[in-house]
């Protein structure tokens, strides 16, 4: 006999409720045989505080194809467990968590970007560059500038990539929604790593391209003092050509009369020359 619509509907809902407890005690049960059973970890743990997800793939079985309900199940469970503080100082699940939501649901941004901001600095570096990529490589995100932004954050702050980190901003500055300031970041993270000539023509679009006033003058600072560097590099060249070596300081070249002074740098850094090849660099390079 044909069920009225209605009560397939409610015949719908008690399924999913269904499915639901299930869940919910399956991952009750996991917690216990965790905290009974399992391996006691080094310190006390707690497991109304600490969760013991299960597996994506064991989670998308007992679903029934309700993968990204589960996924914002679990997602509320991590901003819960973040939120209520861990007695232990560390925050030892927020990986496996986070991991978990995005296998469940892919396409679900704010776990990567509270990920990308959040693990660093509880320690978990590696893992937030695996998470990173792994929205990176998914091509339905490729619309996020927050991805690639944080994770050229990750690798400046943490790992001193600055070649990686202005991959990553420009990748985000290209994309629609990116503050836009994030093209001149990009820039002074490939100066940083020596990527001059990419650093410049980033400052020459950003200067052209900026409707912000701010971002506009700092690219015109940043291209001014570049400028000043190739134009110095010229003349220790000169310089090398006429006595056999680059001056050991930039003050020879005011000595040798090359230049009547040693320019004000527009950024107030200063410019240091390599005696042995050359390249002028900021006086700060290095710190």
């Amino acid at each position: 006999m044909k069920l009225p619509r209605f009560s397939q509907k409610v015949l719908n809902l008690l399924l999913v409720v269904t499915i639901i407890d299930g869940i919910f005690l399956a991952q009750l049960y996991f917690d216990g045989w965790k905290a009974s059973f399992a391996k006691k970890p080094n310190v006390a743990e707690n497991i109304l505080i600490e969760p013991h997800p299960l597996p994506a793939n064991v989670l998308k079985k007992a679903s029934m194809g309700l993968d990204n309900f589960i996924a914002d199940i679990l997602w509320i469970q991590t901003i819960q467990y973040y939120g209520g503080g861990n007695p232990q100082g560390k925050y030892r699940k927020l990986p496996e968590l986070l991991t978990t939501v995005t296998d469940l649901d892919p396409n679900f941004t704010y776990p990567y970007s509270f990920g990308l901001l959040i693990m660093p600095g509880e320690g978990y570096v590696k893992e937030t560059i695996a998470l990173g990529e792994k929205g990176m490589k998914n091509p339905r995100l490729k619309k996020s500038w927050e991805i690639p932004y944080y994770l050229g954050l990750t690798e400046h702050f943490n790992l001193k990539n600055y070649k990686k980190a202005g991959e990553y901003l420009k990748i985000a500055a290209d994309r629609p929604g990116s503050p836009e300031i994030t093209k001149l970041m990009s820039g002074i993270y490939f100066a940083k790593a020596n990527e001059r000539t990419t650093a410049y023509n980033l400052y020459v679009v950003v200067y052209q391209t900026s409707k912000n006033k701010y971002v506009k003058e700092r690219a015109k600072v940043y291209l001014d003092h570049m400028q000043l560097i190739f134009a110095m590099e010229k003349l220790a060249a000169q310089y090398k050509e006429k006595n056999g070596s680059f001056p050991a300081t930039m003050q020879d070249l005011v000595d040798k009369k090359y230049m009547s002074e040693i320019p004000a740098d527009p950024l107030e850094r200063g410019f240091v020359i390599d005696s042995k090849t050359g390249i002028i660099s900021d006086g700060d390079a290095g710190k």
